[in-house]
């Protein structure tokens, strides 16, 4: 995905114009976007492909043309951040759109069949049996993995995209919001290892909290120690530090209940309990505070 031009770059080329055959499929698929996304109607879209042809210029972009027709304003244009993207060609991945960079190889995506958000991320292709794996693995506290697809050469997965604060952002005032959340993704762990797929990748980036409150897993990673990852990302949570990076604190924070001390004990040193007990030692914390 190439840097985001300015919105500027709506009115005039930054790059050598494309043969008139690739600008007209260039144009046709923006014009289709437009209109999936409720920001044209097909017959305006149709209207300005039709417009007379300048020979200085015998397909420019389909945004001038709909600005110039006063169809729709840059403003509104630049309102959408999916239809900006979509007009760079590189941005195109099979059915999807990429909007942003989240992290690595992972890319905010919109979704042009199902019509929504999705986070797509390039893998080896190697990689792609492992997570199919993981996609027959549905339980309400993992995020749904779409589709294993490849385009151009390249692998890609895609999850869906899960609307919320990502616990890195969480406000550390409502621990017992937090401990809900770890809890939430404690069991999705559990329903994964229940199957034989390890997470790998467990972490405050990795962990949502939804619009209705439930911790939501996001991700992958190729790391193995689910269970210490859950315990490291709730004493980091709870304590505004990180957890030691072996073992257990040799000193706990006093903030820190004698219930929770033993919990975060047990997964963050040898002990190491399954998700499941994990998950199941949180809410029994939970139900007596």
């Amino acid at each position: 995905m190439k840097t985001p031009r300015p919105w500027l770059s709506l009115l005039r080329e930054l790059y050598a114009p494309p043969s008139p055959a690739e600008a007209r499929r260039q144009n046709e698929a923006y014009g289709n976007l437009l209109v999936n996304l409720g920001l044209a109607t097909r017959e305006q879209i149709d209207r300005c492909l039709a417009a007379p042809a300048d020979l200085a210029n015998p397909f420019p972009k389909l945004s001038r043309l709909l600005i110039q027709q006063k169809i729709l304003t840059p403003a509104t244009l630049a309102g959408s951040v999916v239809a900006h993207a979509a007009e760079d060609p590189d941005n195109w991945i099979g059915p999807y759109v990429l909007v942003g960079n989240l992290r690595g190889q992972t890319w905010k995506a919109w979704d042009l069949v199902r019509r929504d958000w999705a986070e797509l991320t390039f893998i080896p292709v190697e990689e792609a049996d492992r997570l199919r794996k993981r996609a027959a693995v549905l339980h309400p506290a993992l995020a749904s993995l779409l589709e294993i697809g490849a385009a151009d050469h390249r692998t890609y997965v895609v999850f869906e995209s899960i609307a919320g604060i990502r616990l890195s952002a969480a406000l550390r005032s409502e621990p017992r919001a937090l401990i809900e959340a770890i809890r939430d993704a404690a069991e999705g762990v559990a329903a994964l290892h229940a199957r034989g797929v390890l997470h790998g990748g467990v972490s405050l980036e990795t962990v949502v909290i939804d619009a209705a409150g439930r911790g939501r897993l996001t991700g992958w990673g190729s790391g193995s120690g689910d269970v210490r990852a859950l315990g490291g990302a709730l004493y980091e949570l709870l304590t505004d530090r990180p957890a030691p990076p072996k073992g257990a604190p040799k000193a706990w924070p006093k903030r820190l209940s004698k219930e929770l001390r033993a919990v975060l004990d047990d997964a963050l040193g040898s002990r190491r309990p399954s998700a499941s007990g994990f998950a199941g030692d949180l809410t029994s914390i939970l139900r007596g505070s």
